[in-house]
């Protein structure tokens, strides 16, 4: 082989090998090219992993600014750590406690003393006798006596003893059976378990306890003079029924309770004179299952924005503008929103200039001024959408973020609603009248739990529209609870 052929040889053979690293090259080329999009393919997923994460780090951060002071959150749920305001005060250097000048309460001397001792020195020292005045000072010691009354009314038969007819007595009303219990320890018991909020067995122990054991009730009793109470107070019930559907203003508000371990609603309808209960299966209110008020009632509403109430247009309607301070401040703090800040500066203010009016004997503000007042509400409203609309350019809306928006689009929506307080100085600025009166059964619920059927429920929401009604007249609870076991017709005072 000549040296020109080996030479060929030699070149083909590196040829050969370079064609091999070419073909490795292009093999590696090839798993580079597809490891590449695999992680572009990554790249891109991780980046919306992140900003799902992102979002839920901001909706999971907006709810642990919510407590009861800037959402509708109750305050049961606050940390024992966060200290919240619940109001919109502003704060002062006033030391807590009472005032100078504020009046004081002290307990005063009773005009009829139910039993008198006369303390007189009858013999000196030197063994004369001593002529008392007239005059005398007095000091009291105020206590009560708990004793156990048993009345027994005992039957005879006889016979005349001029015609000889056969005679046999009768028992009195209250005398039905063998041994009974009186309206005294009806209207304690009843008065324990739905105002004092104390459970049934605690209730037994403690007139057990009181009555050194002489009398000792089940819990079936308890609910049994409740469910008696109950059923007499029906016609006062339609009473307190028929003078909220007259009334210029009514307060409605609806919170959940546990029924048979399901969920029910307690509904409240009520004013400054009057309170009535309801218990139902659904939020929205059930006229047709109910002791019907709305659907007779032309008046004003007042509610919290529960869209059901809408439904009712025979009525005018109002919005509770605390819960829009409460809203308000959970943008300004999630947020730092100037358009907020400025609506709760001008809801607020203007809430203090229709007190000032009013302590000055106005009923009203002039069309000019309402004209003003609501120019400048629109205002507020649009620079705010301005601002949310910069501030969230290109980006994705986070739940914090739709709340907010949701809220100036229903602020707006609903200008006549919010602004009525204004416009009409009858109208509150807050829903606080129906607040108050639900705040008590969180307290029940907590001693009890739930109830232990509809009929139970409906027990208690009928003896507590007689209490709350009572309390608002300054009646004493004890006296009307007593008058509706004995069926004694009365009026509510001051009506």
């Amino acid at each position: 082989m000549s040296d020109y052929e080996q030479r060929i040889k030699r070149l083909e053979t590196q040829v050969e090998a370079l064609f091999n690293i070419n073909d490795d090259l292009k093999n590696k080329l090839k798993k580079e090219a597809k490891r590449r999009v695999e992680l572009v393919e990554e790249n891109r997923q991780l980046r919306i992993d992140l900003k799902k994460a992102n979002q839920t780090i901001a909706n999971l951060t907006t709810r642990l600014k919510k407590n009861s002071s800037n959402s509708g959150k109750p305050s049961s749920t606050d940390s024992i750590y966060t200290k919240t305001i619940h109001n919109f005060r502003e704060k002062t250097n006033r030391k807590i406690g009472g005032q100078k000048g504020h009046k004081g309460h002290t307990i005063e001397m009773l005009k009829s003393p139910t039993k008198i001792i006369d303390k007189k020195v009858d013999i000196c020292d030197c063994g004369g006798k001593i002529e008392n005045h007239s005059k005398y000072t007095a000091k009291q010691l105020v206590d009560i006596k708990i004793e156990v009354e048993v009345i027994e009314e005992r039957v005879y038969e006889g016979k005349c003893t001029k015609c000889g007819k056969y005679h046999i007595g009768k028992f009195s009303k209250n005398f039905k059976n063998p041994v009974q219990y009186g309206t005294n320890i009806k209207a304690l018991t009843t008065l324990l378990v739905d105002e004092g909020y104390i459970s049934l067995n605690r209730c037994a122990d403690l007139i057990k306890s009181l009555t050194k054991g002489k009398i000792a009730l089940s819990q079936g009793t308890i609910i049994n003079f409740k469910k008696e109470l109950a059923e007499n107070s029906l016609p006062m019930i339609e009473r307190i029924k028929e003078n909220l559907i007259k009334s210029d203003i009514l307060h409605v508000d609806e919170t959940g309770i546990r029924v048979t371990g399901k969920l029910e609603w307690l509904h409240t309808t009520t004013n400054n004179k009057f309170t009535l209960y309801q218990v139902q299966s659904a939020r929205k209110l059930d006229e047709k299952e109910s002791m019907k008020i709305l659907s007779y009632y032309v008046g004003i509403l007042m509610h919290d924005h529960f869209k059901s109430y809408y439904g009712y247009t025979t009525m005018t309607h109002a919005e509770c503008n605390v819960h829009i301070l409460r809203y308000l401040k959970a943008v300004i703090e999630s947020f730092d929103r100037n358009g907020a800040k400025n609506l709760l500066n001008f809801l607020v203010s203007k809430n203090e200039e229709k007190k000032i009016a009013m302590k000055y004997g106005f009923d009203k503000f002039s069309d000019k001024k309402l004209e003003e007042i609501e120019q400048e509400y629109e205002e507020i409203l649009e620079n705010w959408h301005n601002e949310f609309l910069e501030n969230t350019k290109g980006k994705t809306l986070t739940d914090g973020l739709i709340e907010e928006r949701n809220l100036f689009k229903r602020l707006l929506e609903y200008k006549e609603e919010h602004l009525l307080f204004l416009k009409n100085f009858k109208v509150p600025f807050d829903n606080n009248v129906a607040e108050r009166s639900l705040r008590m059964i969180k307290t029940k619920l907590k001693v009890s739990g739930s109830f232990r059927g509809k009929d139970k429920g409906n027990y208690f929401a009928i003896v507590r529209s007689i209490i709350e009604t009572a309390k608002k007249h300054k009646m004493n609870i004890l006296d009307v609870l007593t008058k509706l076991f004995n069926k004694d017709i009365f009026e509510f005072s001051g009506v």
